[in-house]
Order: C-alpha cells, then structure tokens, then sequence
C-alpha cells in the first residue's frame, strides 16, 4: 500500500521540475476530485471501512460524514486519478465540533492559549505510485495550506503501522499514547508535524515532546 523509506523526507528536493505534468497536488474541491479520492481509499481499504471509523462504503466509493467541512489534499495523475491523499481540519474547531480524545483536545487548547493555532490530519492514503516525489509534493502542499491557515502544528493519533510512514513524512512522535478502544488493537500514537514558521514570526517554543 506504500513505500517507507529510511531517511526523512528532504523538502529541497525539487517539487516541479523532476517530472512535469504527471502530477498535479491541490485541493479536492470539485465533486470529480473528491470523488477520486473517495474512490482511492476503497481501493487501498479492500472496501472495509478502518475499525471504529465512520467511513461509509458505498458504490466503490469510501466517504465519511467527517468529510464535510474538511480541507481533502490530494495528488492526481494526468487522468484526474487520485494517487494520494490526507485530510486536514482546524484543531480549534474540531475541539468545539466533536468530542476528541482529551490528549488532543489538551494540547488544542493550550496551543490556542498561546495564540497559536494548528490542524489535525487523518485518512493518509498513498497508492503504490505515490512514491518520493509525490509524498514530497504532498507535504509541500500541506505546508502551504498551513501557510495561508495561520497553522503553527499538525497533530495526529496513528496507528502502529502508519508510525514509520509518519516518521518518513516529518512527524515526530509526542511520547503520548492513547487507548484504541477495540479489544485486540495497539494503542495510538500521538504524532506532531512542524509547519515552517513565516518570515519575520518568533520561533515557537511552546510545543515539545514530552
């Protein structure tokens, strides 16, 4: 389902000149793109919906209520196919939307005391032809939604087995970890990623790993 690598990824590495015109990263905001994303995760689930997830599958298609409101990045193929996506969503209004694991609410909101405001990603999808260059984009074009969002951090509960990819992408583990509440499961792994900060902004100092 995909590759990992061991070395972090390098965000110099160029993002329009290695192979132009394959892919194109931007946000799903067409019913044809999200449909395309939609249409990706059937297809790297099995049309199973992930344990205590609200995605739906229907019609080869996997959607998800949480869906509405969100910010779907995706990277797309000459053909308008889906070959990656993440979903993004502002943790200051999923703290009041929704009911979150107190671990990430916690942080939400001393991160919003400090003045700083951040997302929470989820439903990280890379088929087999997401290689380097297109993870690379991927996270670029997360850069820049946070850029234009005023986000300071992404944080993230993952599964075991998405760790290594999360590593591979710029996360770093909080040292944090919170009950999956299905019999059997591992535990999951609070993650943060680092936004760049603007120029001429302060370094932030509030967010460590415990």
């Amino acid at each position: 389902m995909v590759s990992l690598f061991a070395q972090p990824l390098d965000l110099k590495v160029s993002t329009g000149a290695a192979r132009p015109g394959l892919i194109d990263v931007r946000i799903a905001e067409t019913p044809e793109d999200r449909d395309a994303i939609f249409r990706l995760r059937f297809e790297l689930l099995d049309g199973r919906p992930p344990v205590n997830s609200p995605m739906i599958a229907t019609n080869g298609r996997m959607v998800d209520p949480e869906d509405a409101g969100s910010i779907l990045l995706g990277a797309f193929d000459r053909n308008g196919r889906a070959i990656a996506s993440i979903r993004l969503r502002a943790l200051d209004y999923e703290i009041t939307s929704r009911r979150l694991p107190s671990v990430i609410a916690g942080f939400g909101r001393r991160m919003s005391a400090s003045g700083e405001r951040s997302s929470t990603s989820s439903d990280l999808m890379l088929g087999p032809a997401a290689d380097r260059h297109v993870q690379v984009r991927l996270v670029a074009a997360m850069f820049e939604a946070a850029r234009v969002r005023a986000w300071a951090y992404d944080v993230c509960l993952v599964r075991a087995d998405e760790i290594a990819l999360r590593r591979r992408l710029g996360y770093q583990e909080l040292g944090v970890q919170v009950a999956d509440g299905e019999a059997g499961h591992d535990d999951l792994t609070l993650m943060s990623l680092t936004y760049p900060a603007p120029p001429e902004t302060p370094s932030r100092r509030w967010f460590r790993r415990s």
